[in-house]
């Protein structure tokens, strides 16, 4: 997987969503579904607006038996910029397991934290992930 998120300050201990038999990168977004079911956002395309259950903690082999996945929810990540962002706006999902500000009909599931530095497009940068906040 390309632009993986990747842990710079860790503010919690990931907590265990439950999750299928598909493969799971370690810094995947993860999108939520219910019941407390997180999937691999990356591969769904379209993620403006869908509720963000974290980022993936560590790697999920497919078909490895297991049905839970390590998902942090808050920290300090290095991710890359879909289009410019700037320091302190409001970030979202985007495709390509990447982000860009959050438009501003998002909702306050679809924000997914706040941009600690100033970005170009395709640019890493640090993102503060703070879900349901």
């Amino acid at each position: 997987m390309v632009n993986e998120a990747v842990l710079r300050d860790r503010l919690n201990h990931p907590i265990s969503w439950d999750t299928s038999t598909l493969a799971i990168e370690k810094g995947a977004f993860l999108r939520a579904y219910d019941p407390r079911h997180a999937s691999g956002a990356y591969l769904t395309g379209q993620m403006s607006g869908q509720p963000c259950a974290g980022i993936a903690a560590r790697e999920k082999i497919a078909s490895d038996g297991r049905n839970k996945v390590a998902v942090f929810d808050s920290g300090v990540f290095d991710v890359v910029a879909s289009g410019a962002i700037t320091m302190g706006a409001p970030v979202e999902m985007a495709d390509n397991n990447d982000v860009r500000v959050a438009s501003a009909s998002a909702s306050g599931s679809a924000v997914i934290g706040e941009a600690l530095e100033t970005a170009a497009d395709a640019e890493t940068f640090q993102m503060r992930l703070k879900l349901r906040s």
